[in-house]
């Protein structure tokens, strides 16, 4: 098709995009270029008119939403006024058939043509569906170049297996220890450090015979320079791991070459794994060490939320309360002392139950859950009466077999309802009085005297909701909603100060001097929040 006819629907300002691809570095793009050139110079293109996009990516390992030129394709694709993607083979667009399905369908559905040079094809007709003849060359040639790369995919594989059963490095780093060399036969094999086997031998010297601990050492080699990892933690993991890689035991090839030189003996790691494994500490958790008294309570307004405000969750290594989007972060040890001290003065204030009152809603539930068991009580009688007179009935001969049958399937299906009402009674008053025992039992709770999980049932019994808006940098509001009662509270905190006000901050209150260590190392929590004199 020419350029003339294509002006027929198009504009002359109309570009056109020249795609090429290879996978590696190696290859070249200018076979592809050369072949699309020449196309767009028979179908009249101006230099002008032409988006040339050539990526050296792979087609197989990464999808087409990870590939830079298929995303670049996207973006002037979707910037409008482009004609046609001219492309050398399907394979160019993707090895995988579900992604090269997937490009045609968005040109198509953008009026972009997708013309193939090799097989010669073109996608679309004139009215943009799909033409049948070139559907079908492409339906083959999108699963050719699919099942191609799937073959050179399994190539490379046994390639580079075979090469490890010959003790070859293939790729990567080397393992502490060992560099990678390349000998005479122009390939790469694994080669001693002297020094770095001589500190992996002073690990398990360290570790097995000095009585130091994985992070001791890694503090100890650190000082020394040996090791520079920045973090403490990053060090720790590289000692232990070095005291647990079986490549340290050494290893031969199928062909009979060494691979890795043995660094320790067997016994050696497995008592240092041994030792390992009998120092593991329970890994670190929120859950374990430090009871959350407003995970579930504490939230933050968000408009764009359904409810209008998110749930605020833990961040447990920084002991920080956090909504979605960080806008208002807050220390868990200053909300939870907050939460605390609110909910004990609302039990003071406004948490008191009238044990009159309690009693008078107590005896009226009851009576009514009773009457419900009498009822059902009476009807279960009523319904054993009835089976009787059915099975008279029968044996006297009065009704057949069936009848009978069908009666008495009625009847236990009621007489088990029946008996069901009778228990949910039973067990409604049995609950009844438990809650009315809590209630009065309420009156004398003191929530300081209470273990960590019991001051967080209590909380949770009285507190509806907590929530925490940032005024300022270090400045909060905490609004506090309570399930009993339409009665709030509002208080305004500063962080840094560690310390609180209800209302306008007229009273100031402030974490007691006597903390109580609830975390390891630098998080605290206090044991209340008292107002100043």
């Amino acid at each position: 098709m020419s350029n003339k006819q294509k002006n027929n629907t198009m504009e002359n300002t109309k570009k056109v995009i020249a795609f090429y691809r290879v996978s590696t570095e190696k290859q070249e793009l200018e076979r592809q270029a050369d072949v699309i050139n020449r196309a767009l110079t028979l179908d009249e293109y101006k230099p002008t008119q032409v988006i040339e996009i050539g990526k050296k990516e792979s087609g197989v390992l990464l999808s087409a939403a990870e590939r830079e030129g298929i995303n670049a394709l996207k973006s002037h694709v979707e910037n409008g006024n482009i004609a046609a993607v001219y492309v050398h083979e399907l394979s160019r667009l993707s090895r995988r058939a579900a992604d090269t399905f997937m490009l045609r369908d968005y040109l198509q559905q953008h009026h972009v043509q997708l013309i193939c040079l090799n097989p010669s094809i073109k996608c679309f007709t004139d009215d943009w569906k799909i033409d049948p003849t070139a559907n079908m060359i492409f339906g083959i040639m999108a699963s050719m170049a699919e099942n191609e790369g799937m073959i050179r995919k399994e190539r490379m594989k046994t390639g580079k297996d075979r090469c490890r059963r010959q003790g070859q490095a293939i790729g990567g780093r080397a393992k502490y220890g060992y560099n990678i060399v390349k000998k005479a036969d122009k390939r790469s094999y694994y080669e001693v450090n002297e020094e770095q086997k001589a500190v992996v031998r002073r690990i398990y010297n360290m570790f097995l015979n000095d009585g130091m601990s994985a992070r001791q050492i890694a503090i100890q080699l650190y000082k020394e320079g040996v090791i520079n990892q920045p973090r403490e933690a990053s060090r720790e993991k590289f000692v232990s791991n070095i005291l647990r890689d079986r490549a340290y035991l050494g290893k031969v090839s199928e062909g009979g070459n060494v691979v890795f030189e043995p660094f320790v003996s067997a016994a050696e790691q497995q008592a240092a794994i041994e030792k390992l494994t009998a120092a593991k500490v329970q890994p670190r958790t929120w859950e374990n060490k430090i009871i959350a008294y407003g995970l579930g309570l504490l939230v933050a307004p968000d408009p764009e939320a359904k409810a209008g405000y998110y749930n605020m969750v833990v961040h447990r290594s920084a002991n920080q309360y956090i909504p979605r989007g960080l806008k208002a972060i807050i220390n868990a040890d200053l909300a939870d002392s907050l939460l605390l001290q609110a909910t004990a003065e609302y039990i003071k204030e406004h948490g008191k139950v009238n044990v009159g009152k309690v009693a008078q809603d107590w005896e009226v539930q009851v009576n009514a859950a009773v009457v419900m068991g009498r009822k059902a009580a009476e009807r279960i009688e009523e319904i054993n009466a009835k089976i009787e007179r059915v099975e008279r009935r029968y044996i006297d001969g009065k009704i057949s077999e069936a009848t009978a049958d069908a009666m008495r399937a009625d009847l236990d299906a009621e007489l088990r309802r029946e008996k069901a009402t009778a228990a949910d009674a039973a067990l409604r008053v049995e609950r009844l009085t438990e809650a009315a025992e809590q209630q009065v039992n309420d009156n004398d709770v003191d929530l300081y005297a209470l273990a960590d999980e019991e001051r967080r049932d209590t909380i949770k019994k009285y507190v509806e909701r907590a929530t925490v808006e940032r005024t300022a940098h270090g400045t909060y509001t905490v609004t506090i909603s309570y399930k009993m009662s339409d009665y709030t509270d509002r208080y305004t905190i500063h962080a840094k100060a560690r310390k609180y006000g209800r209302g306008n901050g007229a009273e100031w209150g402030r974490t007691d001097s006597k903390m109580l260590d609830r975390y390891p190392r630098r998080v605290r929590q206090a044991t209340a929040i008292r107002k100043a004199a």
